[in-house]
C-alpha cells in the first residue's frame, strides 16, 4: 500500500508538473505570436519609409552633377530624406527569453521549435548584416557631406522649426561648400553606395517581413490561436 500511495503521488507530480509546462508553452507561445507581430509591423512601416527616400536619391545625384543649375543650394528637405532612416533591429525578446533560460524544450511541436531557430537564425544573421552594412554606409555619406555642403542653413532649421517638419520645403538649403570636382565626386560615390544597400535592405525587409507572417500563420494553425 504504502508503495502504491508513493507511486501514485509520483504520477501525480508528473502530471501536474506535465500541466505547468503546458501552460507555461501556450504563454510562451502566445508571447513569441505578440513579437512577430509587432515585428512585421516594423517591417512594414520600415518598407513604406524606404520606398518613399529612394526617389530623393536622385535628386541629390542630379544636384551634384549640376550643383550650377541649383544656385548651388541642395534643399534639406531632399538630404534629410534622402539619408535620414533608422532601421529596425528585432529585439526577439520572447525567443532570447527561450534561448537563455533553456526553456526551447517547453516548445514540444519539433516543427514549430524548428521554424523559430530558423526564423532566429535569419534575423541575427543575414537580416542584422544586412541592417549593419546600412548603418555603415549612412554613416560613410553623413560623415563626409560636411567636407562639401554648408550646414549653416541646417543649423538654423535645427534652432527654428520642429524636427517633425524637417521633410517639408521650408526654404532651408544646404550651400556648396567646396568645388573640387574630387570631393563632389567622393560624395556622389559614397551616395551611390548609400542607395544601393538601401535598395537591398528593401529586398531583404520584403523577405523577412514574409518569413515572419508564414512563421505567425504556421504557429497559429498549429496551436489553434485566433
Amino acid at each position: 500500500m504504502l508503495f502504491l500511495a508513493v507511486y501514485c503521488g509520483f504520477l501525480a507530480e508528473n502530471v501536474r508538473e506535465h500541466s505547468v509546462e503546458r501552460h507555461r508553452e501556450k504563454e510562451y507561445i502566445a508571447s513569441l505570436v505578440n513579437d512577430l507581430e509587432f515585428d512585421t509591423a516594423q517591417f512594414n512601416y520600415q518598407l513604406d519609409v524606404l520606398e518613399k527616400k529612394i526617389p530623393f536619391f536622385d535628386s541629390v545625384f542630379l544636384f551634384l552633377d549640376h550643383p550650377d543649375s541649383f544656385n548651388n543650394k541642395l534643399p534639406v528637405k531632399n538630404w534629410i530624406n534622402a539619408n535620414s532612416a533608422i532601421f529596425y533591429k528585432p529585439a526577439e525578446p520572447t525567443i532570447q527569453q527561450l534561448k537563455s533560460s533553456g526553456n526551447l524544450r517547453l516548445v514540444g511541436n519539433k516543427k514549430i521549435l524548428d521554424s523559430i531557430l530558423v526564423y532566429d537564425s535569419w534575423i541575427i544573421g543575414a537580416y542584422l548584416d544586412q541592417v549593419r552594412l546600412c548603418v555603415q554606409f549612412q554613416n560613410n555619406i553623413l560623415e563626409f557631406s560636411g567636407k562639401v555642403l554648408d550646414y549653416h542653413n541646417f543649423n538654423q532649421l535645427l534652432n527654428e522649426n520642429d524636427p517633425i517638419k524637417w521633410n517639408t520645403d521650408l526654404g532651408y538649403s544646404f550651400i556648396l561648400l567646396s568645388n573640387s570636382k574630387e570631393k563632389i565626386k567622393e560624395m556622389y560615390n559614397r551616395e551611390v553606395d548609400f542607395k544601393v544597400v538601401s535598395v537591398f535592405m528593401n529586398t531583404m525587409l520584403q523577405k523577412t517581413r514574409k518569413k515572419a507572417t508564414d512563421l505567425i500563420a504556421f504557429i497559429k494553425n498549429e496551436y489553434h490561436l485566433k
